[in-house]
């Protein structure tokens, strides 16, 4: 999977994302902020590449590599101690507001994870959350430039549709339509997303197939490119690769109850089951059924 930087240093829409990881770099120098979530989904498909997106987002999700819960509170006080975060008002442990008005979420990985690839939120531990797939995301982040010569890393396309199907998984109950619109939305849109080129180099296989599918074909190769993000770590990414095809196995057999299907909410189950198909026909690099 290639790695890119981008200059989006031009686009005025971005410049409180700008100060805000300006403010987070001067506040704390020695941790690495990994933008996820929704934003790093409008970077890569509708500020980079022009992608319609119908549900934009204010809110900024971001991951470090901590080595401790101690490093996260020290590293939570520093962002509160500059003047430019404030408090959740309603107490949120993991959440900060920047600019009084943007939801910032911190999410730790790193040292305090469970032999699971879970972490235990404290004091209680209680409020559990599953982590899989940042540490990927982090070594193979994309750098993307902001105003002022700021640099922000990105969580991949593929890395992106990594941590979705996890965060399905874990919190469908409460998000209904939301992650799993946006991995519809990565699987039908990764070629457009700058790698329409690589159909006929990484992937020329696909075009030459009877029932070529454009959609089907995008599908395929972010699957691909997840693996290799996750072959490419240590053995946590074969158990990331092993849970996401169980997974699947439940997802994917049309007599099944197909809930990721469904919970797309696109009207068109047919077309979703097949993106899903060959997305973890990708996964598994096997060829697009």
């Amino acid at each position: 999977m290639p790695t890119s930087s981008i200059n989006l240093s031009d686009q005025p829409g971005l410049s409180t994302l700008a100060k805000l990881v300006a403010a987070m770099h001067q506040a704390s120098p020695d941790v690495r902020p990994l933008l996820v979530g929704a934003m790093a989904r409008d970077l890569l498909l509708s500020f980079a590449h022009g992608i319609r997106i119908a549900r934009a987002t204010q809110d900024m999700d971001f991951a470090f590599a901590l080595d401790s819960w101690e490093g996260f509170a020290r590293m939570r006080g520093e962002l509160l101690v500059s003047g430019d975060f404030a408090d959740d008002p309603r107490g949120v442990a993991h959440r900060l507001i920047f600019a009084q008005n943007y939801r910032v979420d911190l999410i730790p990985f790193g040292g305090m994870e469970q032999e699971d690839r879970t972490i235990a939120w404290p004091p209680d531990h209680d409020v559990v959350m599953q982590v899989v797939g940042f540490r990927e995301a982090m070594t193979k982040a994309v750098q993307i430039q902001l105003q002022d010569d700021v640099i922000v890393d990105v969580a991949s396309l593929p890395a992106q549709a990594v941590l979705k199907l996890f965060a399905w998984r874990d919190r469908r109950a409460g998000r209904v339509g939301v992650d799993a619109g946006d991995l519809r939305l990565l699987l039908r849109h990764y070629l457009d997303a700058g790698n329409q080129e690589r159909l006929y180099t990484d992937a020329d296989h696909l075009l030459t197939m009877e029932n070529y599918d454009y959609h089907r074909a995008s599908a395929w190769l972010i699957g691909h490119d997840a693996r290799q993000l996750l072959h490419e770590a240590d053995d946590s990414g074969a158990m990331a690769i092993g849970a996401l095809l169980q997974m699947f196995e439940n997802e994917i057999d049309p007599d099944g109850q197909l809930t990721l299907v469904v919970d797309m909410r696109s009207g068109d189950a047919d077309a979703d089951l097949a993106l899903l198909t060959a997305f973890e026909a990708g996964l598994r690099d096997a060829a697009l059924p």
